[in-house]
């Protein structure tokens, strides 16, 4: 149980330096969210891993079992994950930014949140329109 604690404070804490190492300007907020939450996930996945083995469990079938969900769940979501590889190509080639004005699927309005799954847009009613 310490050991989960520990890598969970370890998970928060090195997800926490890479969000203020990347306060830079130059480098997109939206990708250091991205970065800073899957090292966190992965810091966190590695500790239970670790305290699975201390107490004597052995993780050689849950690690079968995790391939086989991956694959699964790779075919599963093949479509929704190649929107989000287009979200992340929007975000690095920064097409438009926030408070850019926008005409897309026939809504004009100026870009008030630009995200890797979606954008939001507000037009002149102060409507919120999602694309």
């Amino acid at each position: 149980m310490i050991i989960l604690i520990i890598g969970f404070l370890f998970g928060c804490s090195l997800s926490k330096l890479i969000l203020r190492v990347c306060t830079n300007p130059d480098i997109n907020v939206i990708l250091s969210r991205l970065f800073a939450n899957s090292i966190k996930l992965l810091i966190v996945l590695l500790f239970r891993f670790i305290a699975s083995r201390k107490t004597g469990t052995d993780i050689s079938p849950f690690i079968a079992l995790l391939s086989a969900e991956a694959l699964g769940l790779s075919l599963a979501i093949q479509a929704p994950i190649s929107n989000y590889g287009v979200g992340i190509a929007i975000v690095l080639t920064q097409l438009y930014k926030v408070h850019d004005t926008l005409t897309l699927n026939g809504c004009t309005g100026f870009v008030s949140l630009n995200s890797i799954a979606s954008t939001q847009l507000k037009n002149e009613d102060g409507q919120v329109v999602t694309v």
